[in-house]
């Protein structure tokens, strides 16, 4: 059975927005991963001083975005950001070449790197990965907040529940999308943004500036968070995932935000 919004978004905890050039000392900063096809340098760009890796070329640092997908993605989230303290970490996952494991170790990575949420507006219906299944769901389960886009098929997915990432069961995520008739739609959708930041269309779009506007209340949603863990501290999880346990603690988050 799939997870409610509120199952998905309990363990909220900060953010981190990823980029290299014109890099910012992230002591203290809600830390953003970016997984996606890399960045080119703009300058309002936030990024960790540290962090990122090119997995297209095996490198530790910012890949550069050569289909201006993921240089998008970065600027959607900054505007909607605001003034907020956070910076981005870029893992360039694809471009014209894409290996399967790139993903699952881009969130090892993240987890890794501290990361305080992750954006991946990546969608496939290439089937169940095992490794990306894991390392999302230890990264839900370690309290980063998941933002995945949707995807752009038109499907419902009550229906027809094969896309990858936003299908896999028992992970804490929060998927958006956009009223848009190619938007995948369906109970499983947390939230719906706008389907445009300018010219920049889809759900990749959408996921960004939900991300983005979380980052800016990221006080608010941090309070929250942090009195929900400790309301689930009391709950013995043995390194499961809580979506069985807690339900008063899921009803006081709820309240918190106002949903």
């Amino acid at each position: 059975m799939h997870k409610t919004k509120w199952e998905r978004s309990l363990f909220i905890k900060a953010i981190s927005i990823i980029a290299l050039f014109f890099a910012v000392e992230a002591n203290g900063q809600t830390r953003v991963a970016i997984i996606d096809s890399g960045i080119l340098p703009f300058p309002s760009a936030k990024l960790c001083d540290s962090g990122h890796y090119d997995f297209i070329n095996n490198l530790p640092i910012v890949g550069m975005d050569i289909i201006n997908h993921g240089t998008n993605v970065a600027k959607a989230i900054t505007e909607n950001a605001s003034t907020a303290d956070y910076c981005l970490l870029i893992y360039k996952v694809f471009d014209e070449k894409t290996k399967k494991d790139f993903i699952p170790n881009a969130i090892k990575k993240a987890i890794q790197s501290n990361a305080d949420i992750i954006n991946l507006a990546i969608d496939s219906n290439n089937g169940y990965d095992a490794d990306e299944y894991n390392m999302l769901w230890a990264a839900g389960n370690k309290g980063i907040q998941i933002f995945l886009s949707s995807g752009n098929s038109g499907i419902n997915l009550d229906k027809n529940c094969k896309i990858y990432p936003v299908c896999y069961k028992n992970i804490l995520f929060t998927i958006v999308g956009n009223k848009e008739s190619y938007s995948n739609h369906g109970k499983l959708i947390d939230l719906y943004e706008a389907s445009c930041y300018n010219s920049f269309c889809g759900t990749s779009a959408s996921v960004a500036i939900a991300t983005g506007k979380f980052i800016a209340d990221i006080k608010h949603h941090q309070y929250c968070v942090d009195e929900y863990k400790k309301c689930i501290s009391k709950h013995e999880c043995n390194n499961k995932p809580c979506t069985a346990v807690g339900i008063i603690c899921r009803d006081n988050y709820k309240q918190c935000e106002g949903k």
